[in-house]
């Protein structure tokens, strides 16, 4: 039903991949019947499952995290060598939108409510489920169950301290601008930008 002018994908698993839901997503892309601008990393040389649709322009992000004093950052997020740490793909997308000159963003369906989701059972193994707008199926559940027993919960607590403090980083840039980034997803618990209702 959504006809995005611009999808954003990160996550390695889209590139190297052969899950139901990975599969879908390219078979959707390769039929789209108007233009899009897909980003992907810089390391993705090819788009996976012979997605060739002329309708689909490829454009290649660097996602090179970046950090140290602030004038640096800045200057490396002007010339794209790199970002906020990218912990998801919020981050990249907030960075591409920041850098294709958009001066309002809106932030919807980011409720990153992860630590609602996280437990430790009784064999202390870290349980985590992460609901997506699409529907994982059960061998996409068992991969994320079995992806999380290797992490302790340290770990993965750290993984959230680094997607939250990335956001203000790139509020910090955002100001810096002139950019405004809205959050409008009821819930979130993104604090780093100005709150408002659609």
């Amino acid at each position: 039903d959504l006809r995005p002018e611009y999808y954003v994908l990160a996550d390695p698993h889209f590139f190297n991949s052969d899950a139901p839901n990975v599969r879908t997503l390219w078979q959707n892309l390769a039929r789209a019947d108007w233009q899009i601008v897909l980003y992907v990393p810089r390391s993705v040389r090819r788009l996976p499952f012979g997605c060739n649709n002329p309708n689909i322009i490829v454009e290649r992000y660097n996602l090179t995290p970046v950090e140290g004093f602030r004038a640096f950052r800045h200057a490396a997020y002007r010339a794209r060598l790199g970002m906020p740490r990218p912990r998801n793909v919020l981050i990249p997308s907030l960075m591409l939108a920041i850098a294709a000159g958009f001066k309002e963003i809106y932030i919807a369906g980011a409720d990153h409510s992860w630590m609602k989701t996280i437990a430790v059972d009784d064999d202390n193994n870290v349980v985590s489920v992460q609901p997506h707008f699409y529907t994982d199926s059960q061998g996409e559940q068992q991969r994320i169950r079995t992806e999380y027993l290797n992490y302790p919960l340290h770990k993965i607590i750290h993984s959230f301290y680094i997607a939250f403090r990335s956001y203000f980083i790139i509020r910090d840039y955002a100001d810096a601008r002139g950019v405004t980034i809205w959050n409008i997803t009821p819930g979130s618990f993104i604090d780093a930008f100005p709150r408002r209702t659609v």
